[in-house]
């Protein structure tokens, strides 16, 4: 707040259109979670569209392929290329989060707040998965929030991208409780590690302030 009373008056970011990749180094150079989000800081409001990462789409150079393929082809710059397309919207903005760095920053946080909507159990020695959780609204380590967002056993992807959405939601959250937010700089430099954008700083603080006051 001291931060923002310093700067111009004038919007830190403009009304638009935000890419944002999960890419989870457990399953391949291939972006898992692909998400849009549509910023309008003047009111306040941030709309948000998952898309799954089966998605047949047109890949500029490479064709119909499915869509979590851009970036292993051509990284963020070819996926925004191609959600763009697929979408015909303008796409000017990516962030891209390493989704296995999230552990780190979940356990720094001392856990995130899930409530798990089912018994979630699944063991895959060779992908390094292990999946044992009850349901209920509980506190969850950082393995433990992967293995909720990685659990791909209960009928497609678009359960999945509810639990990704709900992910997203309560990490914010807990991010910006007001004892994370002044106990630790050493969490926000771990979070910036394991992000990459085409944003500048200007923009990238303006995106989390419009987050954080979205209705």
């Amino acid at each position: 707040d001291v931060f923002v009373s310093l700067t111009p008056t004038a919007p830190l970011m403009a009304n638009t259109n935000t890419l944002i990749l999960g890419v989870d180094d457990a399953f391949g150079h291939r972006s898992d979670t692909i998400m849009v989000v549509h910023t309008d800081p003047e009111n306040k409001k941030v709309s948000l569209v998952s898309i799954p990462r089966d998605t047949l789409a047109d890949i500029p150079g490479r064709g119909l392929d499915k869509i979590n393929h851009a970036y292993a082809y051509g990284g963020a710059e070819l996926s925004r290329q191609s959600v763009e397309k697929l979408l015909g919207v303008k796409i000017p903005n990516y962030v891209v989060i390493n989704l296995s760095g999230i552990i780190e920053i979940i356990d720094e946080l001392g856990g995130i707040t899930i409530n798990v909507e089912k018994r979630m159990y699944y063991v895959d020695y060779a992908g390094d998965l292990y999946v044992d959780l009850q349901p209920g609204l509980q506190k969850l380590t950082g393995r433990q929030a992967m293995g909720y967002l990685r659990f791909r056993h209960d009928g497609g992807d678009f359960k999945r991208i509810a639990r990704q959405q709900h992910f997203v939601q309560s990490l914010g959250a807990e991010l910006m409780k007001r004892d994370n937010l002044l106990r630790s700089p050493k969490l926000f430099l771990t979070l910036l590690s394991y992000i990459s954008t085409n944003l500048n700083s200007r923009q990238t603080l303006g995106l989390a302030l419009t987050l954080r006051q979205a209705q």
